[in-house]
């Protein structure tokens, strides 16, 4: 069955759908032809035949498809139809492989149970047992639970093209094609964008002095997130700090002047890791295939590091509170998502002003530490050490829940997972790699050109940014895009005002310096002349 899917002409005698297009209508329509010439889709209106020669497909347009030529006509520019095409032929496809399916469960459910019969050798058998030990059952049962999988999100087959350093992966929905009112598609993933994000690059007057200063390393990202970039890292007395850019439900803002942690020489606030936290137990929510995860914040650390330095005394108050603090985050805050079949949980820590990630892999029944920073021995059996209660509170917590594996998990072997990036040197990215530790790793090392080097991480600040502030998810996001039409019809001046504004306050600086340093010059002044006098009536005192 695998072998011959999607190759040879349809029979219309016998095809499901051909038969019940003909019993409803009285009459066989003329599907369409997909044939391939060189790179492009030839889409011919061709006669039905029952020849199976060929190497295509014949297939009808369902009710309500677009058409080649509507297509084109209503796409917005090159990439948008592409789009469209191909959310076209996959809606014609779902319904070949729907009713393919259904035959395929039919047949099966007719040998099983029904009038048909499979020989056996043995009575004892059932005809079920019989069925499915069929190794070429099995194969077959096995390829279309794998297709199904790769077809079930469209995140893992756009990582497929291009792995974590692939760029966005936020999807852009035809908006104001999927219904006559010309609202927007509905998502049952919040986490992606479903704006229409422009084209990628071009050419902005940029405010800030962030995208001002990075502009070349930005020209992969789409014009609608460098205007949100732009706008959330503008640091200016004309700005609200306020602000709220990004709101996740009634706990979780990121204010502005949190934003401006974004910006390469600050270390990011745990506001934008608490966020991301929830858009990647979102996104991966209703990830097809894989592997299962689960991601706490960071807000917890207090509590845990408050247990473990309280170790060797009584503790189970701060036990208790560590206990509450991810009841809360795993009833309240992130509700849709299940930590009991999460085969990796992701606990994030800020350890003395520096981002570590532990990772509690069911799988391998071990407990990572990932860091982008090199210790030495004490400060790693530190860290071993903190594991170790990690696991013990982690045990009790899904111990709670009838997790099987919860009494396993303080036992977990501590591993250090190492990275090309890795370094003995201290910078403020901590965040950064901490952010992309959360979401690239699966139990494995992985690759990331944007981490190697610290133009690179800079980009990912802005794409952080970008990711938080256009999700589906972020309450504040239309009023930021209000703001922002009004930020952009404004661009030259605000630019020229807040360059004005920072070039004032850079020479009141450096006046300030230069006056505190000539003020330092005349207290050693006078400390040596003071000095000098003493040392002369020290001296008349002697010779006297």
């Amino acid at each position: 069955m695998a072998n011959d899917f999607g190759q040879g002409l349809l029979d219309e005698s016998t095809y499901p759908v051909s038969e019940r297009y003909e019993h409803v209508h009285g009459v066989l329509p003329q599907p369409i032809l997909l044939e391939e010439e060189g790179d492009k889709m030839i889409h011919h209106h061709v006669k039905a035949t029952s020849s199976t020669g060929g190497r295509f497909i014949e297939v009808q347009l369902p009710e309500g498809a677009m058409t080649d030529g509507e297509i084109v006509s209503s796409a917005r520019n090159a990439i948008h139809e592409a789009y469209l095409f191909l959310k076209r032929d996959m809606e014609v496809i779902s319904h070949v492989y729907t009713k393919r399916f259904q035959t395929f469960q039919e047949l099966a459910t007719d040998l099983c149970f029904g009038d048909a019969s499979l020989s056996s050798d043995s009575p004892e058998i059932s005809q079920t047992q019989e069925f499915f030990s069929d190794p070429e059952v099995l194969n077959m049962i096995d390829g279309i639970v794998e297709k199904f999988t790769k077809m079930r999100s469209a995140t893992e087959l756009f990582r497929a093209f291009g792995g974590p350093s692939g760029g966005a992966k936020r999807v852009v929905d035809d908006v104001g094609h999927d219904n006559e009112e010309g609202s927007y598609a509905t998502r049952s993933c919040k986490a992606f964008c479903s704006l229409d994000c422009g084209e990628l690059g071009g050419s902005i007057t940029y405010v800030s002095c962030f995208m001002k200063s990075n502009a070349r390393l930005m020209t992969s990202m789409s014009r609608l997130a460098l205007e949100v970039v732009d706008y959330s890292m503008v640091d200016d007395s004309s700005m609200d700090s306020g602000e709220s850019l990004v709101t996740f439900g009634l706990v979780h803002i990121i204010p502005r002047e949190d934003m401006l942690s974004l910006d390469s020489c600050k270390q990011i606030f745990s506001s934008i890791v608490e966020c991301y936290s929830l858009f990647l137990n979102e996104l991966n929510r209703l990830e097809g295939g894989g592997v299962r995860k689960f991601f706490f914040g960071v807000r917890h650390s207090l509590c845990l590091l408050k247990l473990f330095d309280y170790r060797d005394s009584d503790n189970s108050s701060y036990a208790n509170d560590l206990q509450n603090c991810w009841e809360e985050w795993v009833t309240s805050l992130n509700s849709g998502c299940d930590i009991f079949v999460a085969n990796l949980i992701y606990v994030p820590v800020l350890y003395e002003d520096h981002y570590i990630l532990f990772v509690i892999d069911h799988l391998k029944q071990k407990v990572q530490y990932l860091d982008n920073r090199i210790w030495g021995e004490e400060k790693i059996a530190t860290f071993r050490d903190l594991s170790f209660h990690v696991c013990d509170q982690m045990g009790d917590f899904l111990a709670k829940r009838n997790h099987p594996n919860a009494e396993l998990v303080p036992h977990y072997k501590f591993e250090v997972q190492e990275f090309d990036w890795k370094s003995s040197k201290s910078n403020n990215d901590c965040g950064v790699f901490l952010i992309h530790h959360m979401q690239f790793y699966e139990g494995t090392k992985f690759d990331n050109v944007h981490l190697m080097k610290a133009l690179g991480r800079r980009f990912l600040r802005a794409q952080i940014c970008a990711t938080l502030v256009l999700s589906d998810m972020n309450e504040s996001r239309n009023d930021t895009l209000s703001k922002l039409d009004d930020f952009n019809k404004n661009r030259d001046v605000l630019a020229a005002e807040v360059r004005s504004r920072k070039k004032a306050i850079v020479v009141a600086q450096k006046e300030r310096m230069n006056q505190e340093k000539e003020k330092a010059q005349k207290m050693v002044g006078l400390e040596k002349g003071s000095g000098t006098k003493v040392k002369r009536i020290i001296k008349k005192r002697r010779l006297s």
